[in-house]
């Protein structure tokens, strides 16, 4: 997912946490959703697999955003969550090394 041209964003880490809570609460919805539920969203997504690709898309999101969510994080002390891959990293160390 990281390429190149990738440009990385940073989440609140409450609105991370929303974002996930989201996803699961949706994902529940249509495993437990009535059978013309499933049968328009195969239509919508012209193919008999759409519900499972969008279930599959909606857990792997819900993952991604748990992730920057710290352990113990409470509303009363909200900070931001910087997602760095390490390319990214690696360079920032450098230029630091250079700047010396």
């Amino acid at each position: 997912m990281n390429t190149p041209n990738t440009q990385m964003v940073g989440i609140d880490t409450l609105d991370a946490a929303e974002l996930a809570e989201i996803c699961e609460y949706v994902a529940d919805w249509i495993k437990q959703a009535p059978v013309t539920v499933i049968e328009s969203l195969v239509r919508f997504g012209a193919s008999a697999h759409a519900p499972d690709i969008l279930l599959d898309d909606l857990g792997r999101f819900a993952d991604l955003l748990v992730r920057l969510v710290p352990v113990g994080s409470t509303a009363d002390t909200p900070r931001r969550a910087h997602v760095v891959d390490e390319e990214s990293q690696a360079s920032q160390g450098s230029r630091e090394g250079r700047s010396r």
